[in-house]
């Protein structure tokens, strides 16, 4: 058994400031890396999916247990390609465990996402946005994003030109 620590950090800090100067404002988490306990492949969180779930419920739980704060938005790991399998699993858990508004972005990344989800109903189900890293970049695969009916989001953007 591995315990969380929900008194370090200054995100929980940033996030109450944040509902104290617009009490509207959504939270987004997102994953950029996972304790190696959570598998036995350093490279890979997914080798249970169970596992990883439990752990990021267990994040989404505390936030609102220990500081009032509910996620509205989770999404799954930065920059990492999705895994159907942890998402259906952690729609599951989210909802078993009363987080049925805290909705799933996906994937934080590329387009391939869009072509995953239409392949496979239930995964689709399971998540609420898509989620682009620079979507007006690669123009490639949008037709599948579209057919999802999903909104699209730009979950990582730039306001100007990088290549310079």
């Amino acid at each position: 058994n591995h315990t969380y620590d929900f008194s370090s950090g200054y995100e929980w800090w940033m996030m109450k400031e944040a509902k104290k100067r617009n009490p509207d404002i959504k939270l987004y988490g997102l994953p950029w890396a996972f304790p190696g306990w959570l598998s036995t492949d350093e490279n890979n969180p997914y080798t249970d999916p169970e596992v990883l779930a439990t752990y990021v419920v267990g994040w989404v739980s505390g936030a609102l247990k220990f500081h009032n704060l509910s996620i509205d938005y989770i999404g799954i790991w930065n920059e990492r390609p999705s895994n159907g399998s942890y998402v259906k699993c952690l729609r599951r858990q989210l909802d078993e465990a009363n987080f049925t508004n805290t909705q799933i972005v996906a994937a934080d990344g590329d387009l391939k996402i869009c072509e995953d989800l239409l392949n496979d109903q239930e995964y689709s189900d399971a998540v609420s946005i898509i989620g682009l890293h620079y979507p007006y970049a690669d123009h490639q695969g949008w037709d599948k994003c579209v057919l999802l009916g999903k909104p699209v989001w730009a979950s990582e953007e730039s306001s100007s030109y990088d290549d310079a």
